[in-house]
């Protein structure tokens, strides 16, 4: 069977899911590509208007991470890993998916005064929300 050309690798990668520039170029060097058959193969793509900028890309991926209640920091790497630019922090949206999930890990206990600080902070903390995040539901939960 003959060998896929870079081009149409990369068109195969891009049918699964979108991918960074970056992501691509890991991937085809992988395969044993020439880096002239990569350029190729990568400027045609982003010329046929099938590779997302960066910064697109970054704000569909970090919309998807939100919704599965994933920290800012955590977007962030996530988004370095994959050769992204990061994206901006929103505090309201941080403050609500921390209370969310909060919710729903503590709400086995039957008062919230059964729920101790330390284990919030500990909770909220190993999830990667920075310390504003969790000092003002801790503020909050002591009100």
């Amino acid at each position: 069977m003959k060998k896929k050309s870079a081009r149409e690798k990369t068109m195969d990668y891009l049918a699964m899911r979108d991918h960074s520039r970056d992501e691509l170029l890991k991937k085809l060097k992988k395969h044993d590509y020439t880096p002239e058959e990569i350029q190729i193969a990568l400027d045609s793509v982003e010329e046929s208007g099938w590779l997302l900028s960066g910064e697109a890309l970054a704000e569909k991926v970090s919309e998807s991470l939100h919704r599965k209640k994933k920290s800012h920091l955590y977007i962030v790497q996530y988004l370095k890993a994959k050769g992204l630019p990061p994206v901006a922090r929103d505090s309201e949206r941080e403050y609500d998916k921390a209370q969310i999930l909060l919710k729903s890990h503590f709400s086995k206990l039957s008062k919230s005064s059964d729920t101790d600080t330390k284990q919030v902070i500990r909770f909220l903390k190993n999830r990667g929300f920075d310390g504003e995040t969790i000092a003002k539901i801790c503020k909050r939960k002591n009100d």
